[in-house]
Formats: structure tokens, C-alpha cells, sequence
């Protein structure tokens, strides 16, 4: 007899997704689910201006990859996949839930990155586009519009430069940033495809 909700999933737990059943234990990904669920989630946890997704984020980190940090702009666009399946906590209260953050570091980010071919960890280049992706973001959608943000890295200034150039924060409906991440995602692939058939290790446009 199962006497709570939590047990019956003790050895087997999964939730539903687009693409059908996602196991904890062993995650199978599904860029259309992640695509999907992405689009749907809002980044800063609802809080900002506007409705502004994940995914749109994604695409924002990847292109900044790309165009102005170097690095492989995949690795960009999946860096916040774990949000399709895990509840995203913000950076302040991450260390009130470090089982889940264990959880999310040690097994399903691995999964993430082996499944898409990305590094084995964040790479500097990542970090810095997602710093500059919230500092372009936040001067342009949060209430305060981030001016009490840290800034280890020294990137306000950059990012609000980059911001004044045009980069921006669209807010997508959730169709729309869903559709464009998948766009994104196919491009990036049939470019490594081209990139591998003429044995060219070029990952960016950069």
C-alpha cells in the first residue's frame, strides 16, 4: 500500500512532458519538450515588467555568445534546460535548497551537456553572457532595473552598453519564443553538421 504521494515515486520518480514521461534517474531529452516548457517558464520567476521566458533568455545568451563573447553559442542556448524539468530558484535563495541544487549539478546539467555535446561545465564564456544577459535584461524589465545587482565581474557597464547598441528584451509570447529557440537550435546543429563534414572545428560565428 502506498501511504503518501511521494512514495510511490521513491524509486521511480518522473513527471509528464510534451515529449511524454521524464525520469529523474534517466533523463532522456527532448529538444521539443525542452523547446516547449521553456517557453512557458518565466525567467525572475515571474516578477518582471513583462512576461519574458527562459527561452528567450537562452536565445539572448547564445547570440551574445556569439557575437560578442566567443565560445559555442549551443552551449548558450541549453545552459537553462535543467528550468524544463526543475523549478528554477533564484540566485539569492539557491542556498536554502542545496539538495535540489546538488541534484540539478551533479546529475541532470551533466546529462544536459553530454546529450548536446556541450563541455562538461559552464565555460567562462558562458558565465559572462549570462551576466551580461542579466544586466541587459534587468535595466530594461525588473522594477529597480538591477542597480543593486552584484557585479563580480565587472560587467554592468559592458551589458548597459550593449543594451544602448540595440540588444534588448523582446518578450515573446510562449509560442513564439518556443518556435525561435527551435529555430535557433536547428541552425546551431546543421552548422556543427556542415562544420564536421569539412572537418572544421569553428563552433560560432565569432
Amino acid at each position: 500500500m502506498i501511504h503518501s504521494p511521494s512514495e510511490g515515486y521513491r524509486d521511480n520518480r518522473y513527471i509528464h512532458t510534451q515529449g511524454g514521461r521524464f525520469y529523474a534517474c534517466t533523463p532522456v531529452w527532448r529538444v521539443d519538450s525542452i523547446a516547449h516548457a521553456l517557453g512557458q517558464t518565466a525567467r525572475y520567476r515571474g516578477n518582471a515588467d513583462i512576461f519574458y521566458s527562459v527561452a528567450e533568455h537562452s536565445i539572448l545568451v547564445s547570440l551574445l555568445m556569439e557575437h560578442e563573447v566567443g565560445g559555442d553559442p549551443m552551449e548558450g542556448l541549453h545552459h537553462d534546460d535543467s528550468e524544463s524539468v526543475l523549478p528554477d530558484v533564484s540566485s539569492p535563495f539557491k542556498g536554502l535548497f542545496p539538495d535540489l541544487r546538488k541534484f540539478e549539478k551533479e546529475h541532470i546539467d551533466p546529462s544536459i551537456r553530454k546529450h548536446f555535446g556541450l563541455p562538461a561545465k559552464k565555460t567562462d564564456e558562458n558565465g559572462i553572457a549570462d551576466w551580461l544577459a542579466l544586466f541587459i535584461e534587468s535595466a530594461q524589465i525588473l522594477p529597480e532595473r538591477g542597480v543593486d545587482f552584484e557585479d563580480p565581474y565587472n560587467l554592468r557597464v559592458k551589458a548597459l552598453k550593449l543594451r544602448r547598441e540595440g540588444w534588448m528584451v523582446h518578450g515573446y509570447e510562449w509560442n513564439h519564443a518556443k518556435g525561435l529557440y527551435l529555430a535557433r537550435h536547428n541552425d546551431l546543429q546543421h552548422r556543427r553538421e556542415v562544420n564536421a563534414k569539412s572537418g572544421s572545428n569553428v563552433t560560432s560565428g565569432v
